[in-house]
């Protein structure tokens, strides 16, 4: 027990992994409270209509949910009492529990069916015998009956595969620092001649990474619950779990309460397989750059397989029993399955039970094998043949503060992460579409160019029609014999007036400018310059200002704590020198990450909403009419690059001499935080001011520019 508490001490006082496992769990949290606000409509609405439902027959649901849809077609004159997101979210939600017996009688009688085909080649083949063994499977959930309640906030938390990533990545720090910090250090010859021996270290070491897996699992599952609770409610545990929509094909005759206890236990079971292979990496490799790439190889495989393999083939067998199969509960679970075994169907169920017991012993094996029977394995350092003769080089001294600060201090943790958070906010980009952006899209690339006298003509017939459409709903709800089939006819062909009001505007607004503006596509060109209201720009600030400060707080701080600037100063390239590399490396680092958030999101808008009017004036979107500096919006976008870019290259410098004013890196963890990623996490939040307060308008350059229009708009009246 003392050799535990004393592991234990070694992992709490890695403080940048707390700190990374903080700004993860803000990270992850974030992200659910996104997806659920994308919904389009809010937590309150959610929990009204299902309290509404429930005063009802459940026979009368799809009725009354149809009546509110044909309400909202109705527009102003008898609008529905629910949004039209959330009625489309709950009408498939009513009918699927409604139909549950009537689709448990169709298994069987569709299994009955598809065993006459031929196509499945004959009773020798897995496709028949799986065909025979699915309706036995669901005879356990007959007579099951399904109940409407608030389930949203339990399938957010279940299905939100971002805390999957969050948790690998977290537990692959948590074992390195077990495993590796010891041997950098000197400390394993001390270690192994102690008396309890290699053995019982061992065992130490891998019940703490079993401890932290456990407990890095409950933090992010628990999170992702307490969130969705909060917002939609967890209703009632001891329903079927084939009440939630994403396991309405579970087979287990289970409460709601008892799949989330089986969902934590399998999710801990399937993180652990890769913690122990991690585990065994580190006891196997001689240095660093071997466990990253060989844990990297694992992991990649695991997802290949996972991905990529089809899940009907021979091979299938590999797809299902891969880590990251297993660390997917859902599907595991969720719905009934088997695995082709040589032609015949075996249980996913069962199968990934006995996977997870072999990989964990498998690994739990060599792990042992490799650090008790092996011989004394010290940290080295990579060295590859063609660059042996760089050791009796002198090296820059810009080297060696790239080396102290990435090596010595462990920079390359918060590098590795800021890298893995741009590839998962990159991967998580999306094109947000409804009618009206349908519309204008129409609207926009059909009269693609110059305006025109055709533009205007268009604009009068659209007008001319809008207004004939008008007159006709009028005359029907004042004759008193408004046919409830007409009026919705009638509103459905004015569906694109919001569009076409917003195509309007914009030609007025051209035609209003001194510069010789087109007409184009421009709302990916809108969200990339701020002017649709998203928070992009905002949310790469905040990951970027981490980076920095985890990067660079501690560098100066750390060397004023331990006296290092007076050597460095009295050496030949002295003050100057030491503030001159230190610098350079800081605004390399700032330009870096700024670079690697920026580009792929740029990449992203181009591809996604189209590369037409680059070439055109900037006047040519609505909110630029007025822009009295006349450019393209080609240049806008590579000014937007070059000053976000700057402006990184310019805040890491400040980083790192606010880091210089104190005494140690807690203060100037805690100063840099305080001055610049707390204005930028409460402009996430929607403080009012905060995004044109510090850092923030430069980083973001829309705010920054949003701001100087203002104040000219001002000047000028």
């Amino acid at each position: 027990m003392r050799t535990f508490r004393y592991e234990w001490k070694k992992l709490c006082g890695f403080r940048l992994l707390w700190i990374i496992l903080l700004c993860l769990l803000c990270l992850n949290g974030y992200v659910q409270i996104s997806h659920a606000n994308s919904r389009g409509f809010t937590g309150s609405e959610y929990r009204g209509i299902i309290h509404r439902l429930n005063k009802m027959e459940p026979e009368k649901m799809p009725d009354y949910l149809q009546t509110q849809m044909e309400r909202f077609g109705f527009g102003a004159y008898n609008r529905a009492e629910f949004s039209i997101e959330l009625i489309n979210e709950m009408q498939p939600a009513v009918d699927k529990l409604l139909k549950y017996p009537d689709n448990l009688a169709n298994i069987s009688d569709q299994s009955g069916q598809l065993s006459a085909l031929s196509l499945w080649g004959g009773k020798d083949t897995f496709s028949y015998r799986n065909i025979q063994k699915t309706p036995p499977a669901y005879e356990a959930v007959q007579g099951i009956t399904l109940r409407l309640d608030k389930s949203l906030g339990i399938e957010d938390a279940l299905n939100h595969s971002v805390s999957d990533y969050l948790g690998l990545f977290l537990l692959f720090l948590i074992v390195s620092a077990v495993m590796l910090r010891d041997r950098e250090q000197g400390m394993m010859p001390l270690l192994f001649a102690m008396p309890e021996g290699r053995g019982t270290l061992l065992r130490v070491k891998l019940g703490l990474i079993a401890l932290c897996t456990v407990g890095i699992t409950l933090l992010l599952f628990g999170e992702n619950l307490l969130i969705g609770g909060m917002m939609y409610g967890l209703g009632d545990l001891s329903r079927p779990v084939q009440c939630i929509g994403s396991l309405y094909t579970c087979n287990l005759p289970v409460s709601v309460g008892t799949y989330l206890v089986l969902f934590f236990l399998t999710k801990i079971a399937g993180f652990l397989v890769f913690s122990m292979v991690f585990a065994a990496i580190c006891a196997a490799a001689h240095n660093n750059l071997t466990v990253y790439i060989c844990s990297g190889i694992f992991v990649g495989v695991s997802y290949l397989l996972y991905h990529f393999v089809p899940a009907l083939s021979a091979w299938s067998m590999f797809r299902y029993l891969s880590p990251a199969q297993l660390v997917n509960v859902n599907e595991v679970f969720g719905t009934y399955r088997n695995i082709n075994l040589f032609g015949y169907p075996f249980s996913l169920k069962i199968a990934a039970f006995i996977a997870i017991v072999l990989l964990l012993t498998a690994a739990c094996a060599v792990c042992a094998l490799l650090f008790i029977r092996r011989k004394n394995l010290q940290y080295r350092n990579v060295s590859l043949t063609l660059l042996r003769r760089r050791h009796s080089r002198v090296h820059g001294q810009f080297y060696y503060v790239c080396f102290r600060s990435l090596i010595l201090q462990r920079g390359i943790v918060p590098v590795i992460a800021v890298i893995f958070a741009a590839a998962v906010w990159s991967s998580g980009f999306v094109r947000y579409l409804s009618s009206d952006e349908i519309y204008y899209e129409k609207f926009t690339t059909e009269q693609a160019g110059v305006l025109t006298e055709d533009t205007f003509a268009f604009i009068k017939e659209k007008q001319v029609g809008y207004k004939k459409l008008e007159n006709q709903i009028m005359q029907l709800q004042m004759s008193g014999k408004a046919n409830s089939f007409a009026l919705n006819e009638l509103y459905q062909k004015m569906n694109d007036r919001g569009a076409f009001e917003r195509f309007r505007a914009r030609y007025n607004a051209i035609r209003k400018s001194d510069a010789a503006g087109e007409m184009f596509y421009d709302s990916g060109y809108a969200r990339l310059f701020g002017m649709d209201g998203n928070t992009d720009d905002l949310q790469m600030n905040l990951m970027i200002l981490i980076f920095l400060c985890l990067l660079l707080a501690p560098f100066a701080s750390l060397d004023r704590k331990t006296d290092m600037v007076k050597i460095l100063y009295a050496t030949a390239a002295g003050k100057h020198g030491y503030w001159k590399k230190l610098l350079l490396y800081s605004a390399l680092c700032g330009a870096a990450v700024s670079l690697l958030f920026n580009l792929p999101y740029v990449w992203h808008i181009l591809q996604k909403y189209g590369t037409q009017g680059l070439s055109a004036p900037l006047q040519s979107m609505t909110m630029c009419a007025d822009d009295s500096v006349i450019r393209s919006v080609r240049t806008q976008i590579i000014l937007l690059l070059l000053v976000r870019t700057a402006a990184a290259a310019a805040t890491a410098m400040l980083i790192s001499l606010l880091s210089a004013a104190c005494r140690s890196p807690i203060p100037a963890y805690i100063a840099t935080f305080s001055v610049f990623v707390l204005p930028a996490g409460l402009a996430l939040l929607g403080v009012p001011n905060m995004p044109v307060i510090g850092v923030n308008p430069f980083l973001s350059f829309n705010r920054l520019v949003g701001t100087a229009t203002e104040m000219y708009g001002m000047y000028n009246m």
